[in-house]
């Protein structure tokens, strides 16, 4: 089941070849943080202005709400996202 959501996301994100043959390949960066709440950074609503340049960053990238890890453990979890997008 994990390895079929990160196919699902590499899909999405089109890094799958194929699935998006009629488009241009698009940059992704991905950007991951271990232990921060989202709860607590200025681009999700946190009253004080905790991080303006991940702020300024994201105002001209995709975002998400919801983020779902395969694991609860950050080893396994970029060993999944690795080896998923081939």
């Amino acid at each position: 089941m994990r390895i079929l959501k990160a196919a699902l996301v590499c899909a999405l994100l089109g890094a799958v070849p194929g699935l998006a043959a009629d488009k241009p390949p698009r940059n992704v960066l991905l950007l991951t943080i271990d232990t921060l709440r989202a709860d607590h950074l200025s681009l999700y609503g946190y009253a004080k202005e905790t991080t303006p340049r991940l702020a300024a960053f994201a105002a001209d990238a995709t975002t998400f709400r919801h983020a779902y890890s395969p694991s609860a453990w950050t080893r396994a979890s970029f060993a999944t996202y690795s080896r998923a997008c081939r």
